[in-house]
C-alpha cells in the first residue's frame, strides 16, 4: 500500500529506515534480549573433591584393601537441586593408601532466585571386614582437607559394614543388611 507507514522497522527496506526508528529498534532489542545473555551466566563446579585417604590400625600398621565409599550429594542449601547421591568406591592399595582425583564440571546459572547451579556435599564410608567402619557426612567444599586424611579402624568382632548412601549420608550396619 502506497503511502502507508509500517510498524515493523525491520520490514522497510534500508534506505527507509529513519536513524530514531533504528535506535528505538535497537533500545527494544537490548532490552528485550540482553538480559537473557547476562543473566546467566558459567560456573565451574567441583564434582569430587581432591582427596588422600591413608587407612590404618590403631598401632599404625596400613590397612590393604579397605573399601572407602565416596558419595556426592546435591547441595539443598545452595540449590534446588535434589536425587539421591551418586557413590564411587575404590580399595586402598597395599600402604594403605587411596587417592581421588579432583574432578569439576561446567554448569549454566541464572540470575533468578531458583536458578542456581547445583552444589554438592560429600560424604565417605570406610570398611573392611574384621574392623569397625569410619564414617564422615555432609562435608561442605570449604570443609574438605587439604591434607592427608588418617582414618583409624579398629578391630571388631562384630560384622558391621557401610550403609548405601543416603540424603543424610552413611551409616553402619550389621553386615549383608542394606
Amino acid at each position: 500500500m502506497k503511502g502507508t507507514k509500517t510498524l515493523c522497522w525491520w520490514a522497510l527496506p534500508p534506505n527507509n529506515q529513519s536513524p530514531q526508528a533504528v535506535r528505538v529498534a535497537s533500545l527494544i532489542l537490548l532490552v528485550m534480549f540482553v538480559p537473557l545473555t547476562v543473566a546467566c551466566y558459567p560456573v565451574r563446579v567441583l564434582q569430587q573433591p581432591k582427596l588422600k585417604f591413608e587407612v590404618r590400625e590403631p598401632s599404625g600398621k596400613p590397612i590393604a584393601g579397605a573399601v572407602v565409599h565416596l558419595a556426592r550429594h546435591p547441595d539443598s542449601s545452595r540449590s534446588f537441586a535434589g536425587g539421591p547421591p551418586v557413590e564411587t568406591s575404590a580399595l586402598t592399595d597395599k600402604d594403605g593408601v587411596l587417592r581421588f582425583r579432583a574432578t569439576h564440571d561446567w554448569q549454566v546459572a541464572a540470575l533468578l532466585p531458583d536458578a542456581t547451579a547445583t552444589y554438592y556435599i560429600w560424604s565417605w564410608c570406610i570398611e573392611k571386614s574384621s574392623y569397625m567402619p569410619s564414617v564422615t557426612n555432609l562435608i561442605r567444599p570449604a570443609e574438605v582437607p587439604d591434607k592427608v586424611i588418617v582414618i583409624e579402624l579398629r578391630p571388631s568382632q562384630e560384622a558391621v559394614g557401610c550403609s548405601a548412601a543416603t540424603a543424610g549420608g552413611y551409616a553402619t550396619r550389621p553386615s549383608g543388611v542394606m
